[in-house]
This record gives structure tokens, sequence and C-alpha cells, in this order.
């Protein structure tokens, strides 16, 4: 964030926020135990999506636009002629930009789509 120009104490405070907190899961009128975690980024608030794309905007892989919206991310390329370049290194590089930073993907929600005129 600093990078971006945030201002030093704004970060502080945002650190403050999401350092140290408890949570529980409710389903219906049924609520588990509250539990201590060391890191948070609360869910409904409208800082998470916000914070997502601060966390995520060194991501970028050669040859593709990448578009981030919220906690998706969408790489783009526009091909001319009968040869379509694989998308292989692009999976490569969103694979270890994620190991680098912690982040597990979801396999079951990538997809890629080739759209055709």
């Amino acid at each position: 964030m600093e990078s971006l120009g945030i201002n030093l104490h704004k970060i502080h405070l945002l650190q403050c926020f999401l350092k140290e907190g408890t949570q529980c899961v409710r389903v219906y009128d049924s609520m588990s135990d509250f539990i201590s975690i060391s890191v948070r980024a609360p869910q409904g608030t409208k800082l998470g999506p916000i914070l997502w794309l601060f966390y995520v905007n060194d991501l970028t892989v050669d040859n593709f636009n990448v578009v981030k919206y919220t906690d998706d991310t969408t790489f783009c390329k526009t091909v001319r002629g009968p040869t379509i370049d694989s998308v292989a290194s692009a999976i490569v590089q969103t694979q270890l930009w994620s190991e680098n930073n912690g982040i597990t993907l979801n396999t079951e929600k990538t997809v890629i789509i080739n759209i055709s005129l």
C-alpha cells in the first residue's frame, strides 16, 4: 500500500483493524464457539474487496490484460489470425504468484473461455 502512495498513518490504522480478533459461524439459530484469529478481513464490509485489490495489485501475466474486480481476476488476450497462443504460461505464472503470496486457487471456479467471431 505504501508503494501505491497510501499514507503510513492510514496503513497503521488498517493494520490495527485487521489484526487479531474472534470469529464464529452461524447457521440459522445455531452458532459455533468463538475462536481467536491473528489476521482477518471482515466479511460484509466495504473494506474487504478494496483490500483484496491492494493485495493482488502486483499480479500480472505476460502478454495478457489483467482485469481485477472484488475477489475475481480475469486474463484477456486478443488474438488475430488462425493461431491461438497457449494460456498455459498464464496459468503457471498465476499459480507461482499465488503460492508466493499464500493464496490457494480454487480450480473448480477456474475456467478458460475462447470467444471467436
